[in-house]
């Protein structure tokens, strides 16, 4: 079952179970079109990319308790002082082994709750748009692997 989705997604991508395909031209929903110029060629859209690029200036520009510069670094993975460095590079590799003990320990040198919530939720951004674009650029990829095969 799982091979098989993955071929419809290879093929067709996620925009076909997003529903985009199946609305009519009456339907009060505009997607935009991103400034990609892969996804134009083959007349596909993505539909969440101005989610996403409101997802990310809330996060990491938005009244926040840390500063958005260091809001945007760990979101970037970038050098952090102190104990936020490793924090963040823990949660941006490996969220799954953040401990009690990890947010004691920044709790203790003087980061807030809020402040702490924010660094976790900067780095995972990050790394989840990083992965997002990994999979994405080997999909397309492996796309014109095969179209230039098949010539």
């Amino acid at each position: 079952m799982f091979g098989r989705g993955a071929k419809i997604v290879l093929r067709f991508g996620y925009r076909m179970m997003s529903g985009v395909l199946f609305e009519s031209k009456s339907s009060q929903h505009t997607y935009p079109v991103s400034d990609n110029s892969a996804a134009e060629a083959e007349g596909m859209g993505d539909p969440y990319e101005s989610k996403f690029e409101q997802l990310k200036e809330t996060v990491l520009s938005g009244p926040g308790a840390l500063d958005s510069a260091v809001r945007k670094a760990a979101s970037q993975r970038e050098e952090l002082p102190g104990p936020l460095g490793p924090y963040v590079s823990k949660v941006f590799e490996r969220a799954y082994t953040v401990t009690d003990e990890d947010i004691t320990a920044l709790r203790e040198t003087g980061y807030t709750e809020d402040q702490i919530f924010e660094a976790t939720v900067s780095a995972a951004l990050g790394a989840g748009l990083l992965r997002l674009k990994s999979g994405i650029d080997a999909l397309r990829a492996h796309e014109l692997c095969k179209r230039h095969s098949t010539r």
